[in-house]
Parts: C-alpha cells; sequence; structure tokens
C-alpha cells in the first residue's frame, strides 16, 4: 500500500516512454525538419509533393520516410 496507483503506473510505463522518444520522436522530428527545411528551397519537388508532406512522412516513418525523400530529389534517380 506505500505506492499509489498513478506512481506504480508511472513506474512501468515510464521506459517505454524513453524509448519512444530517443529511438522514434527525436529522430522523426529531425528527419521532418531536415525534409521540410530542404523542400522550402528546393521548390518545386519532384511529384509537385509539398514540403509539408514530407515532413509529415519523415516524422512518422523516421529513417525510412527521409531515405525516400533523398531518392526522389537528391538521388540520379530523380532524372
Amino acid at each position: 500500500m506505500g505506492q499509489s496507483l498513478i506512481s506504480s503506473v508511472l513506474t512501468a510505463w515510464a521506459p517505454y516512454a524513453i524509448y519512444w522518444l530517443f529511438w522514434f520522436i527525436i529522430p522523426g522530428a529531425v528527419a521532418a525538419y531536415y525534409a521540410y527545411q530542404d523542400g522550402i528551397k528546393r521548390m518545386p519537388l519532384a511529384l509537385n509533393i509539398h514540403p509539408a508532406a514530407w515532413a509529415l512522412l519523415c516524422f512518422v516513418t523516421g529513417a525510412w520516410g527521409l531515405l525516400a525523400y533523398w531518392v526522389m530529389e537528391h538521388s540520379t534517380l530523380r532524372k
């Protein structure tokens, strides 16, 4: 009876929250920021996809979205 319900829930879920923060949320945010800033500079983009759409894709998928952005905008496959 020493711990409250809220304290025990926070103790149990805190490692998962930290895991998601460091492995998914922060890299996704960094990838989204890069894709958006680079897309603004390179307008118009291939397939007329707005930089905000690329940023959303990169935030959700992380490195995979950034790889797709790179292939579409910077690789030799763009031509």
